[in-house]
């Protein structure tokens, strides 16, 4: 099962059949079993249900921090 109530911070979830992979930064707010509508429902790509890969930090990755300036062009 891959519901968004029961994914925890840190774990890697990803599709067998096209590689795409994610980790969980942050826990969804419902409380396990106390879902209703897409919450209800696996996660699925290429139809099939995410699979559990492992575990990473629960951070995010490849995020600067915060807004950055970019230089003025043909300036």
């Amino acid at each position: 099962m891959t519901r968004c109530d029961q994914m925890r911070r840190g774990e890697l979830y990803g599709c067998n059949e096209c590689g795409f992979e994610f980790q969980v930064t942050k826990e969804s707010r419902h409380t396990e079993g106390e879902v209703q509508g897409a919450c209800a429902l696996d996660m699925t790509c290429c139809g099939d249900p995410l699979v559990l890969k492992g575990h990473g930090t629960g951070e995010p990755i490849g995020t600067s921090g915060g807004p950055t300036a970019q230089p003025v062009m043909g300036g």
